[in-house]
């Protein structure tokens, strides 16, 4: 449950986000990698040339991931093997001071990284695609006329990427039912959507129908 949890949050938090279990794989590779150090009982449970596939398929997933080749979850790998290292310390027999050292670490990091997906996501995310999943729910939100809703993943979505023109004219379509938390209006919304795209037919057509694609002009360069 810590390594599915602690990886995964930390996956969220940096970069796009995904399913999968092999932030928990590198999470049981950390884990005995520690145990084989300093419990006995676990001197044969991981040899070398495992480290060394871990260590080399993480550096390829990384060259990988940069190479839009392939999107793999680079951070719930390395945070995994992080965090399974602290459980490696916590269950291991020795120094209790060890022991309980280790634990508030590992709680630490726990709370840490579920705070940074949680509340400090857009000042710690690294990733271009990490705005995609509040856009979708703002949309979808929109569909089923949930427009406070649909207006809170929408502003979390341009705090990730302000460059997406869809996100701003959907969220001028949920500012026309709730004020939101950006201080803006609707027009101001869709006048930033065509900024970023001025072909889109369904911006201009909705400035046009209310008489402001003086931005075309010039006359509004935000």
């Amino acid at each position: 449950v810590v390594l599915a949890i602690g990886s995964g949050a930390a996956e969220f938090a940096f970069s796009a986000g995904g399913i999968g279990l092999s932030g928990v794989v590198y999470g049981l590779a950390g884990c005995l990698f520690v145990l084989a150090r300093v419990d006995r009982r676990f001197r044969d449970a991981i040899d070398s040339r495992t480290l060394i596939l871990f260590g080399v398929w993480f550096v390829l997933c990384v060259v990988l991931t940069l190479t839009d080749v392939w999107n793999i979850g680079n951070v719930a790998h390395g945070s995994g093997f992080v965090l399974g290292m602290g459980i490696g310390f916590v269950i291991a027999p020795g120094a209790r001071v060890r022991r309980v050292a280790a634990a508030g670490a590992l709680l630490v990091s726990i709370a840490a990284v579920i705070g940074g997906a949680a509340l400090w996501r857009p000042q710690l995310n690294l990733s271009s695609h990490a705005a995609i999943d509040d856009a979708y729910r703002g949309w979808h939100a929109l569909g089923e006329q949930r427009y406070e809703l649909a207006a809170r993943h929408l502003e979390r979505a341009i705090a990730l990427d302000p460059n997406d023109h869809g996100t701003w004219f959907n969220y001028g379509v949920a500012l026309q039912h709730t004020p939101g938390s950006r201080g803006i209006t609707s027009i101001e919304a869709w006048e930033r959507a065509m900024v970023l795209e001025p072909s889109d037919p369904k911006v201009r057509a909705i400035l046009e129908e209310r008489g402001q694609l003086g931005i075309q002009r010039g006359e509004n360069s935000n």
